[in-house]
């Protein structure tokens, strides 16, 4: 028994190739809700994120350290681009 000519992973000739059907194949981006919940975005399009350290062992801080970390923090540079790639509808 002979194999037939060509490449046997080829696509069959009656399927259309048209770019709706291309773009309808592709898969969407999807965001990830574990990112969703810890970040939001400014509208200048920073990142804001909460401050670790509220959890436990408040007694031995200062008033005004708890204070400090109840305020909203932003992303860094260097890890903002790793997020909006969590985040790909912002």
């Amino acid at each position: 028994m002979s194999r037939p000519a060509g490449n046997r992973f080829r696509r069959p000739e009656n399927r259309s190739r048209t770019w709706a059907n291309v773009m309808a194949k592709r898969t969407k981006a999807k965001t990830n809700r574990s990112a969703a919940k810890r970040f939001s975005f400014t509208a200048s399009g920073r990142i804001k994120r909460k401050k670790a350290g509220m959890r436990h062992f408040m007694r031995r801080r200062s008033v005004r350290a708890k204070r400090n970390l109840r305020n909203r923090g932003y992303v860094d540079k260097a890890n903002a681009n790793f997020i909006k790639g969590l985040l790909p509808n912002g």
